[in-house]
């Protein structure tokens, strides 16, 4: 591979790394809106998932039916928490990422100087 293809190659990386980065840093602007608090985190996470245990064990929800769809309910509410938090941790990874990919550059330029 030649040079300007590693250059190349590691460019597309750190475009890659900072998207990522763009999408974590939205989403922390998002959960610091009270809105998006009150609806999402208090309301969806916090009290409908609390209600929605509350109905599992409901004698008038024992059909099953009516338990997967509380499942899927509760389900929902876990994928969203998870999508969250991998959003925040490849972020992270990314950050790392793209120092270690700057590094590479700044010594490819060094080299090419000499």
């Amino acid at each position: 591979m030649s040079n300007e293809q590693e250059v190349q190659q590691i460019e597309m990386s750190m475009q890659e790394c900072k998207a990522r980065i763009e999408l974590s840093d939205a989403l922390k602007r998002l959960a610091e809106n009270a809105d998006f608090q009150f609806v999402f985190e208090d309301t969806y996470m916090g009290k409908y998932a609390l209600n929605s245990i509350s109905m599992k064990a409901s004698i008038q929800m024992m059909d099953e039916n009516k338990q997967r769809f509380i499942d899927g309910q509760l389900a929902g509410i876990g994928h969203l928490k998870n999508y969250m938090h991998f959003v925040h941790r490849e972020a992270e990874v990314a950050r790392e990422a793209l120092a270690s990919h700057q590094d590479e550059l700044d010594i490819m330029q060094a080299e090419e100087e000499l």
